[in-house]
């Protein structure tokens, strides 16, 4: 039976100060007792990201990318994340083996 990723809880690190456009850092906490730390952003952020960039390429920490940063449709998107292959990205960013840092 393929392991099953059941998410018990999604915190923002600190409240994202536009709902609308920019990033957030959230903890999710998972059934079993983990956790992962990421930042999540609105679709918007990679177009502001390339032109605050000297390079056109940002290579870093994977983010998840979200409709609004409303507690809802974060939600929404972690436990859709979850659901993809077993909760194998909620894994892969597991924050006991690697802190995540926010983008700003």
């Amino acid at each position: 039976m393929p392991y099953q990723c059941k998410v018990s809880a999604v915190e923002f690190v600190e409240p994202p100060a536009d709902l609308s456009s920019g990033t957030a850092v959230v903890r999710v906490k998972l059934e079993d007792g983990k956790q992962s730390v990421f930042t999540v952003a609105t679709m918007d952020t990679p177009g502001r990201w390339l032109k605050e960039a000297k390079s056109p390429f940002r290579l870093g920490r994977p983010v998840l990318f979200v409709r609004s940063l409303q507690q809802q449709a974060v939600a929404n998107a972690v436990n859709w994340m979850a659901a993809d292959m077993g909760g194998f990205w909620l894994r892969y960013y597991n924050s006991e083996k690697r802190p995540a840092k926010g983008l700003s």
